[in-house]
């Protein structure tokens, strides 16, 4: 069976996606602009002493819910409008992912 891909969508946000981004000559990895959230800026620019400062910070959950929120892709968009037509009113957006993922594999 094939994930669906707003189910796809769903359970990277959950699961430990990885980031998109780049490095440079440095070693230091920065992310592409649409995987910057407004959390990033609270985080020390990569260094050559600190070169995955911003890789690691990409991977924690305020992160990945700012990016979705701030930059969701089109998949993305699909899943949260899915979610958002079908969730109880008083569940957080944590729990809006959960249910949608739920609701995509026939649960």
């Amino acid at each position: 069976m094939s994930d669906s891909p707003a189910l796809k969508a769903v359970l990277d946000f959950i699961k430990d996606a990885h980031p998109r981004g780049t490095s440079e000559k440095g070693n230091r990895w920065y992310p592409y602009d649409d995987e910057r959230a407004s959390c990033c800026s609270s985080i020390r620019e990569p260094s050559r002493k600190w070169p995955w400062s911003l890789y690691k910070h990409c991977f924690t959950r305020v992160h990945k819910r700012n990016r979705l929120l701030e930059h969701p892709t089109d998949v993305e968009t699909q899943a949260l409008a899915m979610t958002m037509e079908t969730a109880p009113l008083h569940v957080n957006e944590e729990g809006l992912l959960f249910h949608v993922a739920k609701k995509l594999m026939g649960e």
